[in-house]
């Protein structure tokens, strides 16, 4: 019999608390976009998202952030999206 289960003095788990939000610097950000746009190699961007622990639309993000004025939306439709019959 385990009799882990049974032991009064052991604390609740911690897995009851909320997790914190990801917080990144303006400095990283910009750090990883510059990274981001010089890869010119298939599988550089994957490794990069890998390596930082990161999403592709954290990239696309913070390319809305830095970059305002360009509508990076528009640049990655595909050419069939404004096909109508």
């Amino acid at each position: 019999m385990n009799t882990a289960a049974f032991n009064s003095n052991k604390t609740p788990s911690t897995s009851l608390e909320t997790p914190k939000r990801w917080r990144f610097s303006s400095a990283y950000k910009l750090q990883v976009l510059a990274e981001f746009d010089r890869c010119t190699k298939p599988g550089q961007r994957g490794l990069i998202l890998r390596r930082e622990g990161l999403y592709s639309s954290h990239i696309a993000n913070w390319r809305r952030w830095a970059y305002p004025d360009q509508d990076h939306l528009e640049s990655q439709k595909s050419p069939t999206a404004n096909y109508t019959r």
